[in-house]
């Protein structure tokens, strides 16, 4: 991780002149109050000045951290519910992956599928579209048009999950790329679907046990404001809800390598997003769904 790392936030600096394609920061809608944006902005800036450090602490992490392996396949699959089939997609990085479960069924989309099936009474019929260490700008370009925008073409979703950020917090993917790929997929996916997307809020960096600090203190302020663009993104668009995680995903939910969530960690994070679709799109439900 240092040898990129160390690249990446130079190269950061280089692409602030950028004329990026959708409205400024300065422009969009957030959640967090200004103290605890200034204070995060501060603690990001203020790792630059001991980058030193932080290549070295990257560096022994990335020699000494256990590699899991994704959820093994397969990757997709149905949750029994009533006779209505409901289509889930869930699409990203590691946790879309299922890193650090067994099998998917035990990962986010299987936990997520069980709750919507027993909440709503319906089939859910799943695919997992996840690849680990991915970023946003090679899954908009590679991984999305050869398998979930195909799928959305040929058949039907009734929920698109997007779970991705912390390995563009840790490559220091310029906020402005960030932004732009981020609205990018979901103008992408509003071509085939109109379907609800939620945006999964990135989970809490600085509590992974296998970052030291203050690497894990300053990662934590890099994804906290990536999550406050996935915030303002959704803002933009209807039918798209941003889910903030909830904080209890901390060190006795994560999994062997501290740093993925376990299954329980991953029951935890299907509860919270499943809570918010049911609360926002599902509030005002009066038929079953089509």
């Amino acid at each position: 991780m240092a040898p990129r790392l160390w690249r990446s936030l130079a190269d950061s600096s280089k692409g602030q002149n950028q004329t990026p394609d959708i409205p400024s920061e300065e422009l969009m809608i957030n959640r967090r109050s200004l103290p605890e944006k200034v204070s995060d902005h501060l603690l990001w800036w203020g790792g630059l000045s001991i980058l030193p450090v932080l290549a070295a602490q990257g560096m022994k992490v990335r020699r000494n951290i256990l590699r899991l392996p994704p959820a093994a396949p397969p990757f997709y699959g149905s949750s029994k519910g009533g006779d209505q089939d409901f289509y889930l997609y869930v699409t990203g990085e590691s946790s879309a992956a299922g890193v650090g479960a067994l099998t998917h069924s035990t990962a986010l989309i299987g936990c997520l599928a069980d709750r919507l099936s027993e909440a709503l009474d319906v089939h859910v019929r799943w695919r997992a579209i996840g690849k680990n260490g991915i970023k946003a700008e090679e899954l908009r370009r590679d991984i999305l048009p050869a398998t979930l925008l195909p799928a959305l073409k040929d058949g039907r979703a009734d929920l698109i999950v997007i779970a991705l950020g912390v390995n563009d917090a840790k490559g220091v993917t310029s906020r402005k790329q960030w932004r732009r790929d981020v609205c990018g997929m979901i103008s992408d996916i509003r071509l085939y679907s109109q379907s609800p997307i939620i945006l999964a809020g990135l989970p809490p960096v600085q509590k992974f046990s296998a970052l030291p600090s203050p690497l894990s203190k300053v990662l934590g302020a890099r994804a906290r404001l990536l999550d406050r663009d996935l915030a303002s993104a959704a803002e933009q668009w209807q039918g798209v809800l941003h889910m903030p995680l909830s904080s209890e995903l901390g060190v006795g939910n994560l999994a062997l390598d501290g740093f993925h969530p376990s299954e329980k960690g991953y029951a935890l994070w299907a509860e919270n997003l499943a809570g918010g679709f049911l609360a926002d799109f599902c509030s005002n439900l009066t038929e079953p769904l089509a």
